[in-house]
């Protein structure tokens, strides 16, 4: 049985949100034994939802999280 590393990045993230919604990305992200942060924003994502606390608060902060770093990766492309 391997070990099952996953890299990510923000291109990732939001596409993988605006396909298939804020659970899918929960689940891609804790399907892997390891993630491997490519940017700042993904670092700071994975560290949001690693928080203690209300899992529904940190959801929602990271779901509006993803959705303005979408909104900004459309401005620029």
């Amino acid at each position: 049985m391997g070990f099952h590393k996953r890299w990510i990045d923000a291109e990732q993230v939001c596409s993988r949100y605006r396909n298939y919604g804020m659970e899918a990305v929960l689940k891609w992200i804790g399907s892997a034994d390891a993630i491997i942060c490519t940017d700042e924003f993904t670092m700071e994502l994975t560290d949001l939802l690693d928080l203690p606390g209300d899992k529904n608060k940190i959801w929602n902060q990271a779901s509006e999280m993803i959705a303005k770093k979408s909104l900004e990766m459309d401005k620029v492309s």
